[in-house]
């Protein structure tokens, strides 16, 4: 049996791995579990396979996941769909992976996937949609080499050129067969037709890049530009699909040089989208009644094509129009309160760059909307602005600049932010305090502006000549630092050591880079001496610099030691660093860290018998002996703290190895509580523990112990690997219970888990809600269900990428749902689409659903029967539902089944309604054509439907166990016995 049957995707982002690690090994935990798996299940399990792919980059267990279904049984139309999910597994790792060189080889295996696919199924149903990801994957795979390009000199360069033009050329020519096959459908749907717009688009992207990446990409630029222009007849004018292709054209031009063509149409999306013009705004919002979500789709076509706008007419010369759109971004955003995307971003520093070259004045209220470029003030005062509303274009850039910064810490846009705001500092007469001329010049240092940011850093130091001691102090060190930094990088040491010198010795005192400094001075010096050793000069810098990184480098020249050891452990070289650290004297405050390193290296090396005594030897004996107390001294207790810590966590690292469990738990079972801080070995070792509880026999402690790891570490890819054990012996347990209520507990407590991490999620999951709602469906807890599934479809109807997900589960669930909720006009709106709908035939429950939803239905025993109306109203529903539920009747290969008189039950009890429900068609013929129908039931089984004559009367071949169980206890003979008597 599968492992992955119906897998619970568990908790992601409050537990984001832990989320995806759930589901892995939790089983089918309905009643009755199945040889080969269902559909819905299969599609959960594959949503996990991706999300290992393309949360952690686990390519390999993916495919093992994969491997695991096939294993499970199933159908042939499913095995092809495999197929297409391990292609999609390299391409899902590959959008994850940051290293530039593993990104590109896992797009190549993608790549080569998707080819050996296509050639092998040409005929395959997923045919389609592999070309689809295949044009995805290659898109994706262009963009990256893109970057690569960026980083790459010479050779290398040019065969990332060569091997993009080779990637994007293929692409392309796949997008003209896709093309031209959705072209041939004669009576295209919405979806078909959305489909071929995004291809459409798509294929004028790609042609753009290519001819971007081409020597003479003149071909592929005028080939964008036709795909692109016949997009916009195919979509209609105004459509979002029509707005992106006039950005993609507005982009070929650009491309191309043509700058006032290019202008054009960029202006064309703004202007369609959300107009410049506030009064034509304002109607607009009003006469078509514009809701926030929809002024929030518009805002983001304005994010889309400002940047490519105030580009053009900038090179064109046409100063004052790029200052109308760029203020226009920048004044839409604050009035509306929108929220930028990094697509916003890049617009937005783009027209704070061309404020700045612009030059002139802002005026207005930009709060308002009311502001507009001047070339000077004087023409501002002409214009009627007052003169407290006038403000030199320099300082919206910085403000510009500055919100960058704050808004995007620790991204490429904070660089950005910096080195914008540096361009404003760089104007002459700029003047501004030193905080913003320390943001701007570390802008130039995280970029590796070498030579800017030495400039900027000095600017920095001079505007701290006039500032008081507090000041100096506060940026000082930090300055001296990068610049010593920046010094380094360009190989002049002598200039970086006497940088470093300056930061810890005329402004002595910092805590955060007083030991920075020193040992800057100290390595820089250290370089140059191995280069000049005989100098006399050099060598007096280099002792005082071995001066100063003894008293400062955390208290002696241990620290050093400790440091170069460290440096070598990083780097693999256990034997150097083992040295190192034996060079460390026993009264250092590094002392016991080092002896442990050592132990660690031992262990690292190999020898791991030989290391673990170690680590034993220290914990056991060496901090036990009084001989070996760390005094009074807090630094000391503190690196003793972080040496156990250390020597705790490889201690049991080795005993789980041995499987020693007892000993994990006792060694391991309280380290997180004692050593919180350490945030990457404790839930390792709560991992070990958990799974050593588990492995000995302590299964209710281990469940315990897993709900405390998933508090404490809810993000941590080993409290994953816990729950994925802990869930692995959960299946086991299942697998043997035989109790329907226990297994159905087991899946209420599935269920619960999940909606506690769906709804902590920072970023809800399609899987876990998905999974989610199958489990609450399964319970038939109804108000539940209907929850999640509603949130599915706001948060995923509009994803074309769950198109398919929504027509095949999710809407006929949420339909089923409604119905058992009796909210029969909810399932009735959903189920009149689905059942036309051209994406997937609708299964039978669809279609008794829909039956139902426009006839009504009866519920209760034999001995209480209750009708539920339909929300049916004309003649065509009544005789598509009749129509429906007779070819089901028809579709049953052996009559006189249960299912078979559900079918012919369900059947006349449509009749009945058609020609009595209130709201209905009302046509007393139908109940003519019932009792017909009725009738001949009658007489072939009896005035009871008990059946004679050797016909089987009605539950009496009830083989099917979910019919049995709705229809069992004479249920469907008595309410044909209640109908007859209705019908006479």
């Amino acid at each position: 049996m599968s492992l992955l049957r119906r897998p619970p995707i568990s908790i992601q982002r409050i537990l984001t791995p832990i989320l995806w690690a759930l589901l892995c090994l939790a089983g089918p935990l309905g009643a009755v579990g199945l040889a080969q798996q269902g559909e819905a299940e299969v599609q959960d399990d594959i949503e996990f396979a991706k999300g290992l792919a393309r949360e952690w980059g686990f390519v390999d267990l993916a495919s093992e996941v994969i491997r695991e279904i096939e294993r499970g049984g199933v159908s042939a139309r499913t095995g092809e769909l495999l197929g297409v999910v391990k292609c999609d597994i390299y391409a899902q790792a590959a959008l994850a992976e940051r290293d530039r060189e593993r990104r590109n080889e896992l797009f190549e295996f993608a790549m080569a996937a998707y080819e050996d696919f296509l050639k092998e199924n040409p005929n395959s149903q997923s045919a389609a949609s592999a070309e689809a990801d295949y044009i995805n994957t290659s898109s994706s795979f262009s963009r990256s080499l893109e970057i690569s390009m960026e980083e790459a000199v010479g050779q290398e360069a040019e065969e990332l050129r060569q091997r993009r033009i080779e990637v994007l050329t293929g692409a392309v020519a796949r997008t003209g067969a896709l093309i031209s096959s959705l072209k041939s459908i004669e009576e295209p749907g919405e979806a078909e037709k959305r489909e071929r717009g995004n291809v459409m688009l798509t294929r004028g992207r790609m042609l753009l890049e290519l001819g971007r990446t081409e020597e003479d990409g003149e071909y592929s630029f005028q080939t964008a530009h036709q795909i692109l222009e016949e997009a916009v007849f195919d979509q209609g004018e105004g459509t979002p699909a029509s707005l992106r292709a006039y950005d993609l054209i507005g982009k070929v031009y650009l491309a191309q040089a043509l700058w006032s063509d290019a202008a054009i149409y960029f202006e064309a999306v703004i202007e369609q989208a959300l107009p410049s013009d506030p009064e034509l705004w304002i109607k607009m919002v009003n006469e078509l009644e514009l809701s926030p979500q929809d002024k929030d789709q518009r805002w983001l076509f304005i994010e889309l094509s400002s940047k490519g706008l105030v580009e053009a007419k900038m090179a064109s010369g046409d100063i004052k129009g790029a200052m109308r759109y760029a203020m226009h971004l920048y004044m839409t955003q604050k009035k509306e309160g929108f929220v930028y995307s990094k697509m916003g971003y890049q617009s937005l520093l783009t027209a704070g760059a061309a404020m700045l070259d612009a030059g002139g004045v802002i005026g207005g209220n930009t709060a308002r909307g009311t502001a507009k470029w001047f070339p000077n003030p004087e023409a501002a005062r002409e214009d009627g602005v007052s003169k407290r509303y006038i403000v030199p274009t320099t300082d919206i850039t910085l403000k510009i600049g500055q919100q960058v910064v704050a808004e995007n810490q620790g991204s490429v846009l904070q660089i950005h932010g910096q080195k914008l705001m540096a361009a404003v500092l760089s104007r002459p007469g700029i003047t501004v305090e030193s905080s913003v001329l320390y943001e701007a010049a570390e802008g130039k240092y995280n970029a590796r502006e070498n030579q800017g940011a030495l400039e900027a850093f000095r600017v920095v130091l001079a505007s701290l000549d006039d500032q008081d001691k507090a000041t100096a102090l506060e940026f000082a060190p930090g300055t001296y630092f990068r610049m010593g930094r920046t010094y380094q990088r360009e190989g002049r040491h002598l200039e970086a050591a006497m940088a470093f010198r300056e930061g810890c010795t005329t402004y002595r005192g910092d805590p955060q880079y007083d030991g920075s400094n020193s040992k800057g001075f100290y390595k820089s010096m250290q370089e140059l001496i191995n280069k000049a050793p005989g100098d006399a000069a050099i060598k007096d810098l280099f002792e005082s610099a071995e001066k100063l990184a003894a008293e400062m480098s955390a208290g002696d020249a241990d620290q050093i030691n400790a440091d170069l050891g460290d440096r070598e452990r990083r780097r693999k070289n256990f034997e150097k660093a083992i040295e190192y650290y034996k060079l460390i004297s026993k009264a250092s405050n590094v002392y016991e860290k080092a002896l442990v390193n050592i132990a660690v290296c031992v262990y690292r090396l190999g020898r791991k018998d030989e290391g673990y005594k170690l680590f034993v030897d220290y914990l056991d004996n060496y901090i036990t002996n009084s001989l070996n107390s760390t005094g009074d001294s807090p630094v000391k207790e503190a690196k003793r703290i972080d040496a156990t810590a250390t020597a705790r966590f490889y201690r049991v690292l080795h005993e789980s190895s041995k499987q020693e469990y007892s000993s994990v738990i006792e060694h391991g079972e309280d380290y997180y509580e004692e050593h919180p801080d350490q945030t990457s070995m404790a839930p390792w070792i709560m991992r070990m523990v958990g799974e050593a509880m588990m492995f000995s026999g302590q299964i209710a402690k281990a469940k315990t112990y897993l709900e405390v790891a998933l508090e404490a570490y809810p993000d941590n890819k080993h409290i994953a690997a816990f729950a994925v054990s802990f869930y692995k012996e959960l299946k086991r347990q299942r697998d043997l219970e035989t109790d329907a209520e226990q297994r159905k507990v087991l899946l209420r407590e599935m269920a619960e888990l999940l909606a506690i991490g769906n709804k902590a999620a920072s970023e809800l999951s399609f899987g876990n809600a998905r999974a989610e709602s199958t489990h609450w469906f399964d319970l038939e807890e109804w108000e539940q269900a209907q929850r999640v599934l509603e949130t599915l479809i706001t948060k995923f109807g509009s994803d074309p990428d769950h198109e398919q997900d929504m027509v095949r589960y999710v809407k006929p669930d949420l339909a089923h749902v409604y119905l058992a909720l009796h909210k029969v006009p909810e399932g009735h709106a959903i189920l009149a689409d689905l059942v036309t709908s051209l994406i997937k035939k609708p299964s039978k429950r669809t279609l008794i659903d829909y039956a139902r939803a426009v006839t009504g239905w009866v519920e209760g025993d034999s001995t209480d029967i209750r009708m539920v109306a339909g929300a049916g109203t004309t003649e065509e529903e009544f005789r598509d539902a009749v129509d429906k539920l007779n070819a089901l009747a028809a579709s049953v290969e052996e009559k006189w089944t249960c299912e078979w008189y559900l079918f012919k039950f369900l059947a006349a009890h449509a009749y009945y309604t058609w020609a009595t429900a209130e709201g209905g068609p009302q046509d007393s013929k139908k109940l003519e054509v019932l009792k017909s129908q009725l009738d001949v039931l009658f007489q072939e089984l009896g005035p009871q439907f008990k059946g004679e004559a050797g016909v089987p009367g009605v539950g009496q071949s009830c083989d099917d166990s979910e019919f049995a169980a709705e229809l069992g206890q004479d249920v469907l003979r008595r309410r044909l016995v209640w109908l007859w008597k209705k019908s006479s």
